[in-house]
């Protein structure tokens, strides 16, 4: 009777199920040379559950700090509480990105804010269908 009354809540990822397994694609993407790291979904979540997707990305040269180090913070940022998912890295010699989808906004503005870091910028669309990861895949032929 007073449902009205309840927030809903984000749907989380089962992490253990998806795994942290990644393969490494060489990329010329505008004729500039790098690699796209691509998250393995054994089985994949329930996309239309996870409609927002976040690019974050970083220029290497004003940073300041490790990149992988960076990297392995932004994850456990992202994955901490089951409720984004990191599925793509991509990195050139002066960029880093990072794409990640979770249930809602405010779950990716959440982790990636907290992590603290001034260069680290962010957008968020929507992405329902994850037209952005399959496009990725595509790029590489995976």
């Amino acid at each position: 009777m007073l449902r009205f009354f309840r927030r809903s809540r984000p749907p989380r990822f089962d992490l253990a199920r998806i795994g942290d397994a990644w393969d490494r694609h060489p990329l010329v993407h505008d004729g500039v040379a790098g690699s796209l790291d691509i998250r393995r979904l054994p089985a994949p979540p329930r996309q239309r559950d996870f409609r927002a997707l976040a690019m974050a990305w970083v220029d290497k040269a004003a940073l300041g700090e490790d990149i992988d180090a960076l990297s392995q913070r932004l994850q456990q940022a992202l994955e901490g509480e089951s409720l984004a998912l990191l599925v793509l890295r991509h990195d050139t010699p002066t960029r880093m990105s990072w794409y990640a989808y979770a249930g809602v906004d405010r779950s990716l503005d959440a982790a990636l804010g907290g992590l603290g870091c001034e260069r680290l910028h962010w957008g968020i669309n929507d992405d329902p269908d994850w037209h952005e990861y399959a496009h990725a895949r595509g790029l590489v032929g995976a």
